[in-house]
């Protein structure tokens, strides 16, 4: 790199560091893992929140040809001791604050031989070697290094579980280098762009913002505990160019009373996802502009909007041109093509080798299931339009149908949602009702809640077009969810006996 000594990431809690400081950083890690016995293809557990000693982890791992594995901060008990054991990790890199979680399934882990610790936090007893890293700072750094190469693994993060037990995603370096270019549209970046990004460690856009920058030679300011209502001080505190903005995230600052201030910031490149039909009053009201796109941790980012034109911000944009050279069909269950402008699951692949994720670890059926036919099988359903515009409808699994016509369950969760005593609500297909095109709705009420189901079941007559009204409504105290990723588990609603209320 041609300035070195420029900052490359800086934490809000006022840590900075240089791209020579975090390459030095990385081969020193290198050099204490080598010592403590890691060796090309173990498997390193991660739980670190978003820092650079978590970035020198992670690239240090990579030197020695090691899997970096992040797991969900958020996960303990079978979630967590799943994880571990499902990649075979004989070693785990921990913050010291998530030991405890660690300590409580010990005797769950025979093959976990040894914790390093990041940090001089309190460590409980663990049955295990434990070091903190700081002793093996004497260690001798690995000296520079060929970089990875496209088919050595980057880093293993786990699917959302929702459907079944969660995956191992191996993500080789070729297919995380195209997701971290082909996110964003690069032309317009500079090495003055500074991006702001929370995705935290156990999702792959930790990694790939901060190489984005890096193929820049810009800064990347990392927050590792967002909170909303401070978003424009941390944009105006460290000259935030370029950030991720969620629908929901957008629509709070929206709702916020107007300021003079608002459309004097330095920010001025949002990727918002999915857009908002605000879109536009974002845009104007904080002198931004606005792109969108749509992605996977198994072949990364797939489709993007038309620069920053998101007009059409019904859809997530058009399938991206160029590098790797994606090929992309819209296909029924038996994998033939639907009709255009009809809804059908993507399937992609791309030209370009080493663009995609290697399968899911230890699990050769799920691998094969997915990749069937030669083509990877998302599992959404999308509708493209004429001009190629990809319109995401639904997880293909979850889709609903009624006449044989196929329903986005969101949609009628979207109605039901907006009952002031409604808190949550999740519409799954039931099979067992004479149509065989039933739907069933289970619904969690707010904690004062009067409504009753013939109330609710009014409301969904008057609110909601006929073709979406459910046939069967449910009260329950709590959508089942994924630990890892806190994601509603449709497949265990749809499993759960039928009651006709």
């Amino acid at each position: 790199m041609e300035t070195p000594d420029r900052v490359f990431l800086q934490t809000t809690d006022g840590a900075t560091v240089t791209y020579r400081e975090q390459h030095e950083a990385a081969l020193a890690v290198a050099g204490a893992l080598r010592e403590a016995g890691i060796k090309a293809a173990d498997r390193v557990v991660s739980l670190q929140d978003l820092h650079p000693v978590a970035f020198a982890n992670w690239l240090g791992i990579a030197h020695l040809r090691a899997w970096d594995v992040p797991v969900h901060t958020g996960a303990s008990g079978d979630a967590l001791g799943y994880a571990i054991r499902n990649v075979e990790a004989e070693t785990v890199v921990a913050d010291s604050v998530f030991l405890p979680k660690l300590a409580e399934i010990a005797h769950e882990l025979p093959q976990l031989r040894l914790v390093l610790v990041t940090d001089d936090g309190p460590i409980p007893d663990l049955p295990f070697e434990v070091v903190r890293q700081s002793e093996l700072a004497g260690a001798k750094p690995l000296e520079a290094a060929d970089p990875p190469k496209p088919w050595d693994v980057a880093t293993v993060v786990h699917s959302s579980g929702t459907t079944g037990p969660a995956k191992a995603i191996i993500v080789p370096w070729g297919s995380f280098s195209v997701q971290a270019v082909r996110m964003w549209p690069m032309e317009d970046l500079t090495e003055d762009d500074v991006f702001y990004t929370y995705a935290p460690t156990y999702y792959t856009a930790s990694k790939c913002f901060p190489e984005m920058m890096a193929m820049l030679g810009a800064r990347c300011v990392l927050q590792p505990r967002l909170r909303v209502e401070t978003f424009w001080n941390d944009v105006r505190k460290y000259g935030i160019t370029t950030s991720i903005v969620y629908r929901e995230q957008a629509e709070f600052l929206l709702r916020q009373p107007e300021t003079p201030q608002d459309g004097r910031t330095s920010l001025r490149n949002v990727m918002m996802i999915p857009v908002s039909p605000l879109h536009r009053e974002f845009r104007d009201r904080f002198g931004v502009r606005v792109c969108t796109g749509y992605g996977l941790s198994e072949v990364g980012n797939i489709t993007t909007s038309s620069g920053w034109n998101t007009d059409n911000w019904a859809s997530v944009g058009k399938v991206t041109a160029g590098a790797p050279g994606w090929r992309y069909r819209v296909v029924d269950a038996f994998d033939y093509e639907v009709a255009p402008g009809e809804v059908g699951e993507l399937v992609v692949r791309a030209d370009e080798p080493w663009s995609v994720s290697l399968g899911y670890y230890n699990m050769p059926e799920k691998t094969a299931a997915a990749w069937r036919n030669g083509w990877f099988h998302t599992g959404d359903a999308v509708r493209e339009e004429p001009d190629g515009a990809i319109h995401w409808v639904d997880r293909f699994s979850d889709l609903l149908h009624r006449g044989g016509a196929p329903i986005a369950s969101y949609e009628i969760e979207r109605y039901l949602n907006a009952h002031p005593e409604v808190s949550e609500c999740a519409a799954v297909s039931d099979d067992t009702g004479p149509s065989g095109e039933d739907i069933r709705v289970f619904v969690v009420r707010t904690p004062d809640a009067k409504i009753s189901i013939e109330d609710l079941r009014a409301f969904a007559a008057s609110s909601m077009p006929g073709e979406l009204v459910p046939e069967h409504l449910e009260f329950i105290d709590a959508l089942p969810r994924t630990q890892a990723s806190n994601r509603i588990q449709k497949a265990a609603l749809r499993a759960r006996p039928a009651r006709r209320a």
